[in-house]
């Protein structure tokens, strides 16, 4: 077997999934670390741009697409809980209409 095209120096199918694991490793670390900027009062897309702007744009717009779906979940979830007050706050005017009755 040869190691051509591997830089791990693994050989066999296991040469394959430990490349995947590293690389899934460098998205989730450069995630977390546009997650701490978020904390931090900046934008990810500000993160990527001072901290990873040599990273390959693959790596990059994989990143983005993990921070986008995380920014809709939030939305999402806001959404629903703003939907869910109103309407819990509507039941309980509601029943509170019928006890002055």
């Amino acid at each position: 077997m040869t190691t051509e095209g591997n830089t791990s120096g693994a050989v066999g199918p296991h040469a394959k999934n430990s490349r995947e694991e590293l690389r899934k490793q460098v998205v989730l670390t450069i995630v977390e670390a546009c997650r701490a900027g978020i904390q931090q009062g900046k934008s990810y897309t500000d993160v990527l741009i001072d901290d990873y702007r040599d990273v390959p744009a693959e790596v990059i717009f994989e990143v983005e697409d993990i921070m986008g779906r995380e920014q809709d979940e939030a939305w999402w979830a806001s959404v629903e809980r703003t939907i869910d007050a109103e309407i819990i706050n509507g039941a309980i005017r509601a029943k509170g209409g019928e006890q002055g009755e």
